[in-house]
């Protein structure tokens, strides 16, 4: 039997050997990666991030302070549910978040109360991510200094014996008093 699209029944699935044990290995490891990171419930597989934020609110309501769980639920009632309500968990993107917390500034919020939304946001992830519902925390944005190429403790750098020597002169010139405080300092360590 032949047909236009497909061609004919023999020659529709022709693999190589080689195409053939590829496969046989890609699925094999997605065997082994959902044996050993388990799969999510089937309940929570296409579950919203109001959905699946009411109900980590509900199994958190046990293990965190009354003051925590007043504040994660305020906060995601009031600003991450209804940004993202619709939204699959899965869906959610570090772009998503940073959005969110730009326009939370630009409305006015202070700097304490966007760094909470994005705690409330960042602790839900962390249960999604258990629950297997979530690969990434998209609430962890990258560190400045990591994002440019570089460690932030390569900026530091020590003053040598010579610059030392000149600086304590200097200091000891002006107040013998900051002389010892910053020879203490030099030394102490």
């Amino acid at each position: 039997m032949s047909s236009p699209i497909f061609g004919s029944e023999s020659s529709r699935f022709r693999a190589t050997k080689r195409e053939a044990s590829k496969l046989e290995g890609e699925l094999r490891v997605e065997k082994w990666r959902q044996e050993r990171e388990g799969l999510p419930l089937p309940e929570l597989r296409d579950v919203t991030i109001a959905e699946y934020g009411e109900r980590w609110l509900r199994e958190s309501a046990s293990r965190l302070k009354v003051r925590t769980l007043w504040s994660y639920t305020g906060l995601f009632r009031l600003h991450v549910a209804p940004a993202f309500a619709q939204m699959k968990v899965a869906q959610l993107h570090r772009s998503h978040v940073k959005r969110l917390l730009v326009d939370k500034h630009e409305l006015g919020l202070s700097k304490d109360t966007i760094r909470l939304i994005r705690a409330t946001i960042s602790a839900i992830y962390a249960a999604a991510i258990d629950d297997g519902v979530a690969l990434i925390n998209p609430a962890t944005l990258p560190r400045r200094g990591k994002a440019l190429g570089r460690s932030p403790k390569s900026d530091i750098r020590p003053l040598s014996e010579l610059e030392l020597s000149a600086f304590l002169m200097t200091a000891q010139k002006v107040d013998s008093a900051y002389y010892a405080f910053f020879l203490l300092l030099a030394r102490g360590s």
